[in-house]
């Protein structure tokens, strides 16, 4: 058998020389990404404006914002003065109903009202952003689950997170362990 007459100091020059050609790809002009046009933006309704919901805000900021939904005007009112021309609501069933050009909802609610959001969003074919956790309970967790079969055969359908053991709605007994 051939001994290999590579020494460990070419080995690591080499490969150290392969690392930065292979980083510097991302700098070629074919690699940077593609300038968006105004009529390839999304329309994007937030539910929830205040508090935390402004740094989902700017996540979504070149987007164009045409909806904000939040029950308390004084903590939104920042979130409000931003986009003067997005519609307000107070009540984020009716932003859902009326606002129909909508492609994407940004649930930032209390954990409590997630799942009641993000659902309706979803049946209403749109695209949903939420914040974990998706449910505040057991309860609302199986209206998830049971929803997704459902929303994922006619949409595409992302989920992150740690789901249960199984097909995804919990059994009795991991719901008492």
């Amino acid at each position: 058998m051939k001994k290999s007459t590579i020494s460990r100091r070419h080995f690591l020059q080499r490969s150290a020389l392969l690392a930065a050609g292979a980083s510097t790809i991302g700098y070629l002009p074919q690699a940077r990404a593609r300038v968006v046009g105004p009529n390839e933006k999304l329309n994007i309704g937030l539910i929830g404006a205040g508090g935390r919901a402004e740094d989902n805000l700017r996540g979504v900021s070149g987007e164009n914002i045409i909806a904000m939904c939040d029950v308390d005007d004084e903590r939104a009112a920042k979130s409000f003065a931003a986009y003067p021309a997005a519609k307000k609501y107070r009540d984020f069933r009716k932003m859902l109903e009326t606002e129909k050009e909508l492609d994407a909802v940004v649930v930032s609610t209390p954990d409590h009202m997630h799942a009641p959001a993000a659902i309706m969003a979803m049946r209403l074919g749109k695209h949903v952003y939420c914040e974990k956790p998706l449910a505040h309970s057991i309860y609302e967790r199986a209206g998830c689950a049971r929803s997704r079969p459902r929303l994922a055969s006619r949409r595409r359908w992302a989920s992150k997170g740690t789901p249960w053991k199984g097909r995804g709605v919990p059994s009795r007994r991991s719901a008492q362990a």
